[in-house]
C-alpha cells in the first residue's frame, strides 16, 4: 500500500471526484483550504508515486490539472487512499457490499474494477451478480454482465432503502448529534458494513449541515431510522450530482415540495451545487414517507386538507373493524389511539404507494411479546393492501401492533386506576406551577385532575388527594411529593409511585347536592370579567434587545396599569426564588401575585431585534408577564394558568409569541381563555 500524506490524500480525493474536469490551482487550494503555494509543493514528485497505480497527473496551461487513468487504475488509487480494501469477512457480507455498489453506481463498471475493489476474482464477482439477480428482481431491476442496472430510478431508490434497513439495525443513539451519529453508527459500521462505501467527505458535511440547521429544518420530527435513511440517500445523491450523474425526469405533481426545496436549498448552499427537480422530488418522497418522532394532532396543521383528514379517519376506522370484536370497538372509542393511528397513516400511505420500505427495530420483540395482537394486526393490515406497491411488510404490521398495544395497555390501566385530584404548588400559583401542571398532564394524561395553587390557599385547600410542591411542606393532612420546578425523571417516578398508592385506595362516594344556579351565574360573570381584563391588558411591548431581567422587570412595571412600584417589588420578590426561562423553547416568564394589584394582566415584552442578547436571556424571543392580585379566586388563577401552561402545551400559541405575530396571538389567546369557561366544565 502506497503511503500518502493526509494533505495529498485530500488533494487526490478531490481530483478523483472530478474525473473529467480540470481544476485550477486556486479552486483546488480553496477546496483543500490551503494556499496555492502549498498545492504546488504537495504535487511535486507525486507522479512517481502514482505511476505504479496506472494513474497520472495531467496539467494544461490556463485550465489546471486532472487525474487520468482507466476505471481499474482509479479503483486502485481509491483503495490506496482509503487505506483499506473492501474485502468482506463472509460471502454474505461481500454480496451485500456488491449490492450497495451496484445500486450506487447503476451505470455499471468493469468486472475487473469490482474484482479489485472486493479483493476477489472476476469469476467470483460474476457468480455474486448471478446470485443477486433474484433479490434485484423483487424491485423490478436487472443487472447486466458489467453490473449495469436496468430499471427505474424509483425502483433503484426502493432497493437501496431496503438494503440499508437489512444491513443496519442501530440501537437507540443520539442521532441528532452529528459526532455521536458518526461515532456510534457510521464509524463502527465502517469495518465490515456498507457504510464504508459512502463518500466520507460528503457524509461529514451532510451531518454537520443537518446539525447546524436542525431547528430550521425541524429534523427532530423524524425517527432515528428515517433520519439515517435520509442522510444516506442524500450522501449518494450529492455524490452523483457532483459527478454530473444526477437523475433527470418529471416530478410527481401530487407531492408537496415545500420542505424538500427548503432542505435542498440548505444543502445547495453548503455544497455549492444545484439539485435537479427530480432529485428534489425524491427528497419530498423521503420526507412524506418518514415516520415522525412526535405525532402531529390532526386538524392542528394549517396546511391540512379536510378531505384527506376524512379519508385517513375512515381508513383508521376500517382498520379498527378489521381487528374484530370487542377489540375493534374499544380501539375506535379510544381517542388517543385514533389520533395516533391517523397521524401514522399519513406517511404510511405515502410509503406504500411509492414502494418505500421501512425498518422496525422492535419487530422481533413485538412478534414474541405480543404474538396474538401481532397476528390480529396482520389481518388489520390487509385494509392497506389496495394502496401498497407490494404486500404489507412485517415491519409495517409491527407499527400497527405498537399503536394497538399501547391502547390495550391504556385500557388496562384505566380499568384499575382512577383520576387523583392533585394540587400543584409554587409561590404565586400562576407561573412555574402552570408549567409543572402542563408537564404532569402530558406525562400522566389519564391519572390526575390538576389545580394550580399558591401558599395563600394552604389554609383552605380544595378537596385534594395529593399535593405536588417545589417547596418543603410539613403537617399536611394529605400526601405531599416534593419535586424540583423542572420535574426531573426521578421526580416523575416519585409522583407515579404515589399515584399508584392513592389509586388503590377505595373511593368514598359523596352525595351530590342540587346545583346552585346563582353560584354558577356568578362564576360565569367572573370569568367574563377576567377575560375582558386580560384582553384589555394584552399587548406586545418592544424593548431593547440588550435588556437584562432587571430591565424587563422595570419595563413590565412601567407598562402595568397597577401601581408601578408594587408591580416591580412583586416581580423582584418572585424572581428571587428562581427565574422561569426556557432556553430550549426560547421564552421566559415574569409572574407575580401581590396585594394592591389591579386585576388580571397579561402582556409580552419582545426584543427590538430577533432575540434578546444579554447572557441571561440569550436566544430568548419573548418574555411573558403575568400579574394578579393576592385576592384572586381559583377561577382567576385557572384563567392565567391556561395562558402560561399553553406556552408548553400549545405550539401555535408559543409560535405566535415567538414570531411576534400580534393578531394571531390575540386569536389564540381567546381560544385559550375559552377552554376555562365555566360553560365548558
Amino acid at each position: 500500500m502506497i503511503e500518502f500524506s493526509d494533505r495529498v490524500r485530500r488533494i487526490l480525493r478531490v481530483l478523483l471526484e472530478q474525473p473529467d474536469q480540470y481544476l485550477s490551482m486556486e479552486t483546488l487550494a480553496e477546496k483543500i483550504q490551503v494556499s496555492r503555494r502549498t498545492i504546488f509543493r504537495e504535487l511535486d514528485g507525486l507522479d512517481e508515486l502514482l505511476a505504479p497505480l496506472g494513474v497520472q497527473l495531467v496539467s494544461r496551461p490556463g485550465k489546471g490539472i486532472r487525474l487520468e487513468g482507466d476505471d481499474e487504475s482509479r479503483a486502485r488509487l481509491f483503495e490506496s487512499l482509503s487505506g483499506t480494501s473492501h474485502q468482506a469477512s463472509s460471502k454474505e457480507d461481500r454480496r451485500r457490499l456488491l449490492l450497495y455498489d451496484l445500486l450506487s453506481r447503476p451505470e455499471g463498471t468493469k468486472l475487473s474494477v469490482r474484482a479489485y475493489r472486493f479483493q476477489v476474482s472476476e469469476a467470483t464477482v460474476s457468480n455474486d451478480l448471478e446470485a443477486l439477480r433474484p433479490w434485484l428482481a423483487r424491485f423490478n431491476l436487472q443487472a447486466g454482465r458489467s453490473g449495469r442496472l436496468s430499471g427505474s430510478e424509483k425502483d433503484i431508490r426502493r432497493a437501496m432503502s431496503e438494503l440499508i434497513h437489512e444491513s443496519i439495525e442501530p440501537a437507540p443513539i443520539e442521532y441528532l448529534n452529528a459526532q455521536s451519529l458518526f461515532d456510534d453508527l457510521f464509524q463502527t459500521a465502517q469495518e465490515t458494513g456498507i457504510m464504508k462505501l459512502l463518500n466520507q467527505r460528503i457524509l461529514h458535511e451532510v451531518l454537520e449541515t443537518f446539525e447546524e440547521h436542525q431547528e430550521e429544518l425541524q429534523l427532530n420530527r423524524y425517527e432515528q431510522t428515517s433520519y439515517i435513511s435520509l442522510i444516506i440517500h442524500l450522501v449518494i445523491a450529492i455524490e452523483r450530482i457532483e459527478k454530473d450523474e444526477a437523475i433527470l425526469g418529471e416530478v410527481d405533481q401530487s407531492l408537496d415540495l415545500t420542505e424538500a426545496k427548503k432542505l435542498a436549498g440548505v444543502l445547495e448552499e453548503s455544497f455549492d451545487l444545484k439539485f435537479p427537480p427530480a432529485e428534489i422530488g425524491f427528497i419530498a418522497l423521503h420526507l412524506e414517507g418518514a415516520r415522525r418522532s412526535s405525532l402531529a394532532v390532526p386538524g392542528k396543521n394549517e396546511k391540512s386538507d379536510d378531505k384527506e383528514d376524512d379519508f385517513l379517519l375512515q381508513t383508521a376506522r376500517k382498520i379498527c373493524a378489521a381487528y374484530g370484536e370487542p377489540l375493534g370497538s374499544l380501539l375506535s372509542s379510544d381517542s388517543q389511539y385514533m389520533q395516533g393511528l391517523v397521524a401514522h397513516l399519513e406517511p404510511t400511505l405515502v410509503r406504500l404507494k411509492a414502494g418505500i420500505p421501512i425498518h422496525n427495530p422492535l419487530l422481533n420483540r413485538l412478534r414474541q411479546d405480543y404474538q396474538d395482537l401481532f397476528e390480529r394486526s396482520r389481518t388489520a393490515a390487509k385494509v392497506l393492501e389496495p394502496y401498497a406497491f407490494t404486500t404489507i411488510s412485517e415491519d409495517e404490521i409491527g407499527f400497527l401492533t405498537i399503536h394497538a398495544g399501547a391502547a390495550v395497555e391504556r385500557l388496562a390501566q384505566r380499568n384499575k386506576q382512577r383520576k387523583v385530584p392533585t394540587g400543584v404548588l409554587c409561590a404565586s400559583g400562576i407561573g412555574t406551577s402552570a408549567m409543572m401542571k402542563a408537564r404532569l398532564e402530558r406525562t400522566f394524561p389519564d391519572r390526575m385532575v390538576i389545580q394550580t395553587l399558591s401558599f395563600s390557599q394552604l389554609d383552605d385547600l380544595p378537596d385534594l388527594s395529593l399535593l405536588i410542591s417545589s417547596y418543603p411542606l410539613t403537617d399536611m393532612t394529605i400526601p405531599v411529593v416534593q419535586v424540583s420546578p423542572m420535574l426531573t425523571s426521578q421526580d416523575l417516578n416519585a409522583v407515579e409511585q404515589m399515584l399508584d398508592l392513592i389509586s388503590q385506595k377505595p373511593v368514598v362516594p359523596k352525595k351530590e347536592g342540587r346545583e346552585n344556579f346563582r353560584s354558577r351565574m356568578k362564576e360565569t360573570a367572573r370569568w367574563s370579567q377576567d377575560c375582558l381584563e386580560i384582553e384589555e391588558s394584552f399587548a406586545m411591548i418592544p424593548v431593547r434587545s440588550d435588556s437584562t431581567i432587571a430591565d424587563l422587570i422595570e419595563q413590565a412595571a412601567n407598562h402595568s396599569r397597577s401601581q408601578n412600584d408594587l408591580v416591580a417589588q412583586a416581580l423582584q420578590r418572585r424572581e428571587s426564588l428562581g427565574s422561569v426561562i426556557s432556553h430550549d423553547e426560547g421564552f421566559g416568564l415574569l409572574h407575580a401575585s401581590a396585594a394592591g394589584l389591579d386585576g388580571l394582566e397579561y402582556f409580552v415584552l419582545i426584543p427590538d431585534g430577533e432575540t434578546f442578547i444579554s447572557p441571561e436571556l440569550e436566544d430568548i424571543t419573548f418574555m411573558a408577564v403575568s400579574l394578579m392580585p393576592d385576592t384572586a379566586t381559583t377561577l382567576d388563577r385557572e384563567v392565567l394558568s391556561a395562558l402560561n401552561s399553553g406556552l408548553v402545551t400549545n405550539e401555535d400559541w408559543l409560535e405566535a409569541l415567538k414570531t411576534h405575530h400580534s393578531s394571531r396571538a390575540v386569536s389564540l389567546l381567546e381560544e385559550l381563555l375559552e377552554t376555562v369557561s365555566p360553560a365548558n366544565r
